[in-house]
Parts: C-alpha cells; sequence; structure tokens
C-alpha cells in the first residue's frame, strides 16, 4: 500500500509539472500563447468572486459534494464531510487560524485538478440532468474569499494555490504549487485524531485574519436540511479543534442514518423514501431527529420553459422534503427553497422544495421571472398533489393518515409568485376525493373537502363504544354546522346507551367552547330528565323545562319521587337517577356540572331550595291538594333528615296552608286554623303518615291552630279594649270556620262582634260597622278628602299587615264597609250639609274634585247635584254668577270660569 501511494505521489507530482510548463509556460523560453487569454479570464474569475462571506461555505460545498458525484467512496464507508477550525497555523504562512476540511472520498482525479487549473471548466457540464448543481463557474475559487493560500492534500497530489499573481507567469488563483512541508500532513494527522486514519483528500485553508470571525459564523450557521439533497453526502460534522485541551472540542454534527419505505411510483415517474435525520450540537449531547417523507418526480421541460443555460435539460426533477417530527434547524430560519443547496427562501409552507433553478448571482433567491424556473414552480402544485395522495392513498409513512394533512401550506406566503402555487395546491385538492372517511360499518371512502366533515377524535371514540354496546347508527351527513347535535339526533342512541357513553357525550359537549356548543348543541336534544309519568325524556339546553339534580345520591332519589307526585310544578325535572350517579362519579364531575350549567341550564338543587321553590310556585296557584302534599313533603323530609330545623324555619314563613275553610292561604307570621285533610291518615313512597300526626306537625313547628270541635258559643263576646293583630285573625278565622260548616251563629254573640270597638282604623279603634276597607280610588281620594272627613274610620292596612283583603267575605259579614263606593256616598252626605252654607276655599276645591271623579266612576247622583246646585255656598266679590251655570261646564271650564271671573273664595 505504501508503493501504491509512492507512486501515486509520484505521478501526482509529475501532472503538476505538466500543467505548470504546458499551460502556464513556467520554465519555458517561449510563452505559451494560450497565457494572454488566461489572463482575462482570471480578471473576470476576480471579477465575479462574491462579495457576500455568506456564499464561501455554500460554493466550497457545491464543489465538493460535485467532486464526490465523480467519484466512489470505499465500501462500507459513510460519505463523509468534516469541517475542523483550529487556532494553528499549520501551512506555517502567518495565519491566525486554519479551516481543515476532510472528505473519505477516494480522492481527486486528474479531471477534478484540470478543472481547478482552469477556469469555466467544470467535469460536471453535460451532467446537468443527473442533478449536479453549481452555476457559476467559481465552485472551488470560492475559498479565496477567505484564503490566501488554500492547500489539497488527496490521492497523491500536494498542491496550493495562491491568490496573489504568479512571479513567473503572472497569473493567480489557478497556478499549483507543489507543496514538500511533511510537517503539514503531521499537523492535520494530529487534529484530525492520532488514531484515525487521514480521509482521502483533505483541504487545508489558511484564514486571512479579517475572514475569522466571518468563517465562525458560517459555521455555526450550517444548516442541518442541506443533506437532503446532495446525492452522496451522508454525513457533515464541524467542531473546534482548540490550543487548550482543558476547554475540549466543541463539535456539531448532521447527517443521515439511512433511508427506508423506498418506492417506485412508475405511473407518475415518481420515488419516494424516507430520510432518517439527525443532529448533535455537542459532544456531550443527545442526537435530536428528524425523519423527512422524500418525494422525486420527474415532469418534461416545456418547449416554452427552455432556456439557454439549461439546453441539455430535458427533465426537471422536483424533490419536495415533509418533515414529520421537529424541522432541525441551527441559528437560521426554516429554509423553503433548495437549488440542491438552500436559499434564503422563507415559503412558509411546511415542506421543503428542491429543484434545478435559476439563482441570481448573490445565489440567495431564485429568479422568480425566469421562465425556466416558471416552469418549475408551475409543476410543483402536480408534485404536491402526488405526494399528498400517495400518503393518504396508497402507502403512508405516518402513524396516522392525518399527519399527512399537516402538510397542506394553510398560510400564505410572504413571496407573491409562491401564493400562485399555494392555490394551485388548493384547487387540486379541493376538487379531488382525497378525504378518507369511515363509515359506522367500517368501510372506507374517499370525498372531496366539501363533501367531509372532520370529526374529533373523542366523538369517534364516542360512537365506536356505542357500537359495541350493539346500538346501529344511521350514517349523518350534511353542513358541518351544528353537524354533532344532527348526529346524535338522528343516530338516536342517548336513551339506549348506557350511563357511561351518555357522560362521555356530555363530557365531550362540556368541553366544547360556548360557541361551537350553540351552533352544535343548542337545539338538539340531549339532557335526560324524569317527566310526570316517571319516564325518561330528552330535552334541548333552550327549551324552558328546568333540569335539576341533587348532590346527595339520596336527596335526588327523594326529590324525583315527589316532583312527579307534584307534576313537575313550575317545569321543573330531575335527571334520572342513574344519569346523577354516572355524573357525580365522573373524574371531572365539578368541571362537567359547571359547564352545563353555563351552557345547558343544568342547576344543582338541595331539598331545602326545591321546597322554597315550591313554596313560590304553590304561592301562585290555588291548588289546595297540591299544598297539603306539599305539607307532607315537609314532614317527611324533616323526619328524614332531609332538612334542618333552621331551613323548616325559614320555609315556614312562606309556607302556604289549607285552612278549615278549605281556602289556600299563606302562613306568613299570622296565625290560622288548620284545615280537616291535615288530620287525615296517608301514605307517600313507602312512609306512612298516620292519623293527626301531619296536623300535629303544623301545629308543633308553624304558627297554625287546630280547631276541629268548636262550636259558636250563645253569649255577648266582650270586646272593651283592642285586639292585636293575631287576635283579629284569629276571630276572623272562628268567623269564617263558623260560616264554613254552616254552624248557627246567635245574634248576641256576632251583635257583640259587630259593636265592639277592636278594629284598628286611621283615627284609633272602632266598630266595623263604622270602619272602611278602601281600594286603591278609595285610599287616593281618602286622601285628597281628610279636610272634609273627620270621622270617617278607615281600616289601617299597615296594623293588619296588608292581609285584610283576604277576610273580604268575614269583614261584609260584620258590617265593614268596602271600595270607592261608601266612601262616595260618605262624602255626599258631609257635602250636601257643608253647602248649606259658605264653604271654605279647601272644602270648595275638595267639592269640585269630588264631583269630578263622580262623574268619572258614573256614581254622580242627580237629585243630590241639583241640591248641591241650589246652594249658596260659593262667595263672590265682583259679580254674582248662577251656580248653576258653573256646574253645567266640565272641569277644566269651570277652573277657567273661576280664573276669568276672579271668584274670592
Amino acid at each position: 500500500m505504501a508503493r501504491n501511494a509512492l507512486a501515486a505521489t509520484a505521478a501526482a507530482k509529475l501532472h503538476v509539472e505538466e500543467l505548470r510548463t504546458n499551460k502556464f509556460g513556467i520554465g519555458k523560453k517561449d510563452p505559451n500563447p494560450l497565457t494572454e487569454d488566461l489572463h482575462h479570464a482570471v480578471t473576470r474569475l476576480s471579477a465575479e468572486l462574491y462579495t457576500k462571506d455568506v456564499h464561501f461555505l455554500m460554493e466550497l460545498i457545491q464543489a465538493i459534494a460535485s467532486n464526490a458525484e465523480d467519484n466512489e467512496y470505499p465500501a462500507g464507508v459513510r460519505p463523509t464531510l468534516e469541517f475542523v477550525l483550529t487556532a494553528k497555523d499549520i501551512t506555517r504562512t502567518g495565519a491566525p487560524s486554519t479551516l481543515l476540511i476532510f472528505n473519505n472520498e477516494v480522492g481527486f482525479s486528474r479531471k477534478n485538478i484540470d478543472s481547478i487549473c482552469s477556469v469555466g471548466r467544470s467535469t460536471k457540464k453535460g451532467k446537468r440532468q443527473l442533478g449536479f448543481i453549481g452555476e457559476k463557474g467559481i465552485g472551488f475559487k470560492s475559498v479565496f474569499l477567505v484564503s490566501a493560500q488554500p492547500h489539497i492534500f488527496s490521492n497523491g497530489y500536494q498542491v496550493k494555490f495562491r491568490e496573489a499573481p504568479n512571479r513567473d507567469c503572472g497569473i493567480g488563483y489557478i497556478v499549483p504549487e507543489w507543496v514538500e512541508q511533511n510537517a503539514i500532513v503531521f499537523d492535520a494527522c494530529k487534529i484530525y485524531g492520532a488514531k484515525k486514519i487521514l480521509p482521502a483528500t483533505t483541504i487545508i485553508l489558511p484564514l486571512k485574519p479579517e475572514k475569522v470571525e466571518a468563517v465562525k459564523t458560517q459555521l455555526s450557521e450550517l444548516h442541518p436540511e442541506l443533506l437532503l439533497f446532495l446525492c452522496k453526502i451522508k454525513r457533515l460534522s464541524v467542531r473546534a479543534n482548540n490550543n487548550n485541551p482543558k476547554e475540549g472540542e466543541n463539535v456539531s454534527a448532521i447527517f443521515i442514518s439511512n433511508e427506508t419505505d423506498q418506492h417506485a411510483v412508475p405511473s407518475a415517474r415518481a420515488y419516494s423514501c424516507v430520510v432518517h435525520f439527525s443532529a448533535k450540537e455537542k459532544l456531550e449531547a443527545t442526537d435530536e431527529t428528524c425523519r423527512y417523507f422524500m418525494w422525486r418526480q420527474s415532469f418534461h421541460v416545456k418547449p416554452e420553459n427552455k432556456v439557454s443555460t439549461r439546453n441539455d435539460v430535458e427533465d426537471w426533477i422536483i424533490s419536495l422534503a415533509f418533515p414529520f417530527g421537529k424541522r432541525l434547524k441551527r441559528g437560521t430560519s426554516s429554509i423553503g427553497i433548495f437549488a440542491f443547496l438552500p436559499t434564503a427562501m422563507v415559503t412558509n409552507f411546511p415542506f421543503i422544495i428542491q429543484s434545478d433553478f435559476i439563482l441570481a448571482s448573490s445565489r440567495e433567491t431564485i429568479l422568480l421571472d425566469n421562465k425556466c424556473n416558471m416552469g418549475i414552480l408551475g409543476c410543483i402544485p402536480s408534485a404536491f398533489f402526488s405526494a399528498f395522495s400517495f400518503f393518504v392513498k396508497e402507502s403512508s409513512p405516518f402513524s396516522a393518515v392525518a399527519q399527512a394533512f399537516e402538510f397542506l401550506p394553510a398560510q400564505a406566503s410572504s413571496i407573491t409568485d409562491l401564493n400562485n402555487t399555494r392555490e394551485s395546491i388548493r384547487s387540486l385538492v379541493q376538487g379531488a376525493p382525497i378525504i378518507p372517511c369511515e363509515m359506522f360499518c367500517g368501510i372506507k371512502h374517499y370525498y372531496k373537502p366539501g363533501s367531509a366533515i372532520r370529526v374529533q377524535r373523542k366523538f369517534r371514540d364516542l360512537l365506536y363504544d356505542v357500537q359495541k354496546e350493539g346500538i346501529t347508527l344511521k350514517a349523518s351527513d350534511g353542513e358541518s354546522k351544528g353537524w354533532y347535535g344532527l348526529c346524535i339526533q338522528k343516530c338516536n342512541f342517548i336513551l339506549k346507551a348506557s350511563e357511561g357513553v351518555y357522560v362521555k357525550l356530555l363530557f365531550f359537549i362540556a368541553n366544547m367552547p360556548h360557541t361551537y356548543f350553540q351552533r352544535n348543541f343548542k337545539y338538539a336534544s340531549f339532557l335526560k330528565y324524569v317527566d310526570e309519568e316517571g319516564k325518561v325524556k330528552l330535552q334541548t339546553s333552550s327549551a324552558s323545562k328546568k333540569i335539576l339534580y341533587a348532590i346527595a345520591a339520596a336527596d335526588h332519589a327523594w326529590l324525583i319521587k315527589w316532583n312527579k307526585q307534584f307534576r313537575c310544578p313550575a317545569g321543573m325535572y330531575f335527571l334520572p337517577d342513574s344519569a346523577q350517579k354516572a355524573i357525580l362519579s365522573h373524574a371531572s364531575s365539578s368541571f362537567l356540572c359547571s359547564r352545563l350549567s353555563s351552557n345547558a341550564g343544568l342547576t344543582c338543587y338541595t331539598v331545602f331550595g326545591y321546597a322554597w321553590e315550591l313554596c313560590h310556585v304553590l304561592a301562585s296557584k290555588n291548588e289546595p291538594k297540591l299544598a297539603i302534599e306539599f305539607a307532607h313533603f315537609m314532614d317527611h323530609s324533616y323526619s328524614k333528615g332531609l332538612i334542618s330545623e333552621s331551613e323548616l324555619i325559614s320555609l315556614c314563613g312562606i309556607m302556604p296552608i289549607v285552612d278549615g275553610s278549605g281556602s289556600l292561604r299563606k302562613l306568613g307570621s299570622v296565625t290560622l286554623y288548620i284545615g280537616e285533610p291535615y288530620a287525615e291518615c296517608n301514605q307517600f313512597f313507602g312512609g306512612r303518615t298516620p292519623e293527626k300526626e301531619l296536623r300535629d306537625f303544623l301545629v308543633q313547628h308553624l304558627r297554625a291552630k287546630d280547631l276541629p270541635e268548636l262550636c259558636p258559643p250563645d253569649t255577648v263576646l266582650v270586646l272593651t279594649s283592642c285586639l292585636t293583630t293575631e287576635q283579629a285573625f284569629l276571630l276572623l278565622d272562628c268567623i269564617r270556620y263558623f260560616r264554613t260548616k254552616d254552624l248557627s251563629v246567635t245574634q248576641k254573640f256576632i251583635g257583640s262582634i259587630r259593636d265592639g270597638r277592636w278594629m284598628k282604623t286611621c283615627l284609633g279603634f272602632s266598630r266595623p260597622s263604622q270602619s272602611v276597607l278602601l281600594d286603591t280610588t278609595g285610599t287616593i281620594v281618602f286622601e285628597m278628602m281628610k279636610t272634609v272627613l273627620d270621622d270617617f274610620f278607615v281600616l289601617d292596612l299597615e296594623f293588619y299587615r296588608y292581609q285584610l283583603c283576604s277576610y273580604a267575605d268575614e269583614l261584609k259579614y260584620l258590617g265593614v264597609r268596602f271600595g270607592f263606593d261608601d266612601l262616595q256616598r260618605v262624602l255626599a252626605t258631609c257635602f250636601k250639609s257643608l253647602t248649606s252654607s259658605s264653604l271654605s276655599k279647601e272644602h270648595t276645591y275638595s267639592l269640585l274634585m269630588f264631583i269630578s271623579i263622580s262623574t268619572e266612576k258614573q256614581l254622580l247622583d242627580q237629585e243630590w247635584l241639583d241640591a248641591i246646585k241650589e246652594g249658596k255656598w260659593l262667595l263672590t266679590s265682583k259679580v254674582i254668577v248662577l251656580q248653576k251655570k258653573v256646574f253645567s261646564c266640565n272641569w277644566k271650564l269651570r277652573l277657567k270660569l273661576f280664573c276669568e271671573l276672579q271668584i274670592s273664595l
């Protein structure tokens, strides 16, 4: 092997001498006639070298990768490109740092050296259809941007090139010089690794002082994805070799570990595979990995898109890379377009586009107005759709087909021309049956996007659970708006499925945002309730029924029974027992109940809360039977400990009861006597109420009295002092009881009550026959006529807590006058007496107001009015006016007449 190496070195040295002598005329007496042309070519090369540092590394990788396409790699070797930056000046040229590039290919050939020693000559010419890169004729010469003396050690070649013109021929850049220093190779071996074999090709770049930081930046931003489209290079690493051994080496590497899922698709002239990618930032760090689904497809070049620089190209090769997993990037944004190497174009697309684009001189962007590039861009939608269809219908590399839909370019691109590409992709996808839809029977069909509905995973799982319970489901199609609600309505499975499935449905609904809930379930019947007959039914969240539940299972079961007994008053219904237990045993029951409360009106009630609500319902209804049942409910609930002593006291304040007359009365703070039905025996839900037990419960806990055997006495009831409110009501209750039972009341007894001064009025205590209970109109008129009525006894409603109206029949029986009619008669008598002489101003105004009100009420007696007209009660100062004339006018004219006549009253 050593003999072969020496022979290769001797042959390489001879080749270099031939180039120096024959091509550049070094050592010849007669100069090469082509030297002048080389001068001009090198001058142009110098002008074409990019001024931006960012392009150096890409051009160098391009040159090395292109040479690698020509050469072979040893069997079992992973094609690798390694960059090592060291502070050592191993070339002894005074450089502050040195960049070494190691490539494990078999080495440079004569053609490669000839190409490097030329301008505009490339080993890749005529091979563009194979995907070889390189456009500007710069390639390896880009190293002169950062190094004045690049060195190459490869396959026996030991040469360097100078940026400065050769002193023998006056040409720079391309004149090779043989390097004899074995110390350089020794140092390179040491840096690469003393125990490792130096790769076949080593490029050493002593860096220009002003370029060291730029090279460091370029190395740190080396894009991991650039390996995707370099056909043979499978591993690329960057490391820093420090002089201080304590600092160690900072290593980063990217490599393609393997390729799997390889498929040829002849019908589409395409090939696909999955590339497994890894990257490591530091030596001790773990590998970051990402997989890329690669789709490569050929398209015939259209005649209208031919350009001179691509005359030999018959097919465009478009490659799309779809990353599944987190994309690898290193200090740079996610590149969108590659021309074998990354450009600076960010597409906002979730996939990478690669093709043989024609680049701008900066190599940062493609020429969007170039007709070749326009043709390639026009083929990208077709390539994408072919790859997308392959994902969905053929052989998806993803764990779930849904992952393929993540690669649809949903976001607009910042590059206007690419939005046309995006819209073309949208049109292709929208017009094709590409959405996989699974029927309830398990058969898969494909539909156009506009005809398919994406069902959330949890709802699909719910439907599968329904099917497992043996329930047949019906297909549900239609618009996506409100689909979930329509689905459960059409499938009609809620009442058939288990409570476990029902709770899953409720949890799915509860997790919906409010707007989604309104759209899907506002008018869908999904809430279970027990109706008046004890049957389980469904209602919508927007219905008027109130769906209730209790926390304690015993309370809930108790309330369901009594609610049925009360015939679900005021639209109150309860969840079925089984549904209540399933909901409250759910791990997220608090969240579930809270969301169902806010979205669907599901309400939590205690036994006390239900009783309180029912009290108000009973107060608005005249249903004595229901009130008696409610008393039984109270008795049993209290005895079972379902309502507390304090809660019972609160309910007693508003609980309606049936009195002895059979009338429904509010208890409040008034003592009432209770009716006979409370003493009867009853039975509810297995609990028996013995005779008189309920009556005793009311007497004990409520302010009610039991007067079942009382007979009216034949005696005078002495009422010499005023009665309290409760005493007065008790007396009125006794009278009601006597009259309801048709008991004979003696005149002696009732007369003493009628004549007794026990009723509280505005003027003190008075007899019932002297007292008046005014209605609203009467009260207003009374307030206006107080000056006329000196001894008019109006009952004090506030004293009797505004409950006297409930004793209207009893009060009339005792002689109490009612409403405005009695007041009108009293006032008419008073005014008739007063008009016998002159009236004061106040009395005059009151008389006129009384006449006006009586006229409106059609209570004005004509005979009385004639008497008032004849009376001499109107005092004038200037002229005497006939009173008949005054009273022939309406009220407004009367006032006007008084003003005009300037009557002094």
